[in-house]
């Protein structure tokens, strides 16, 4: 059962294909970069960085969800790109799509690492603008890398979509039985305890919460609001927002430029809308 659990976090089969065919910025008319780079624990990832042509661009350091790979992003990607004018880089989980190994906690926090070195290595991107995003189990990396003693100093803002509180939390809740209450965190081989890790990130934050989020509670996302550190945090709810979709609400690039904007220009902060 404890090895299991794996099985039911990570989906990097599903769609179908989702190991063998990564789609490329290229089918959007998106300047790309396509590198692979080399983890702490010496596994191969695959990260592509979408790269604006004027320089001084703020960078989004893009981690996806728990299922498929980057180039099932790219329409987000695009409105990122378009909309708001970041570079992107897409980092592609060990065991997802073209990148190496198998996924696991402790992992994906080194895959982050590796692509926060990645960007402090490059001399053509704004090392003082460097925006961390993370959707749904992406949110949980993001907020490893925000809080890490190091990588902390080099992430200038932290946007968080639809992020669960821990793993044992959503295992209570999706399987709904009494006794997932009661199971001590030991027994867990995936915890990312964003809940505990959040009071310790000091960052700038936006809140994306889908209220018609149908796998992540939106009360999930109200916690973690109220239990970031940052004294500048901003939640934005999408009232048709699902899991997976938020990102096509009207008014979602709307929100996520205006909280680039207030970071950058420092502007007197509204903490909820």
């Amino acid at each position: 059962m404890y090895n299991a659990q794996d099985m039911l976090l990570y989906h990097p089969d599903v769609p179908p294909e989702s190991r063998m065919y990564v789609i490329l910025p290229s089918a959007f008319h998106l300047p790309f970069e396509n590198h692979s780079i080399l983890t702490k624990d010496r596994v191969k990832i695959n990260i592509i960085l979408v790269k604006q042509p004027q320089p001084g661009r703020p960078t989004l350091l893009y981690f996806h969800g728990n299922a498929g790979n980057v180039g099932h992003r790219l329409h987000n990607v695009l409105g990122l790109y378009t909309a708001c004018g970041f570079n992107v880089l897409l980092v592609e989980y060990r065991g997802y799509g073209r990148s190496e190994g198998s996924p696991s906690e402790q992992g994906l926090y080194l895959d982050a690492e590796a692509s926060m070195d990645f960007l402090l290595q490059r001399s053509d991107l704004n090392k003082q603008q460097i925006f961390v995003f993370g959707r749904s189990l992406g949110g949980a990396v993001a907020v490893y890398l925000a809080t890490c003693p190091f990588y902390a100093q080099h992430v200038k803002a932290v946007i968080l979509e639809n992020t669960f509180i821990s793993i044992p939390s959503m295992g209570e809740q999706i399987f709904r039985f009494g006794f997932f209450a009661y199971i001590p965190w030991w027994c867990y081989k995936n915890l990312f305890p964003t809940q505990k890790r959040i009071p310790k990130m000091h960052q700038a934050t936006l809140f994306i919460c889908g209220l018609k989020d149908e796998l992540v509670p939106p009360k999930m996302m109200q916690t973690l609001y109220s239990s970031s550190g940052s004294e500048k945090k901003r939640i934005e709810t999408f009232p048709d927002g699902t899991h997976n979709e938020t990102w096509m609400c009207p008014g979602y690039y709307e929100a996520i430029y205006s909280f680039m904007d207030q970071v950058n220009m420092q502007h007197e902060w509204q903490s909820e809308k």
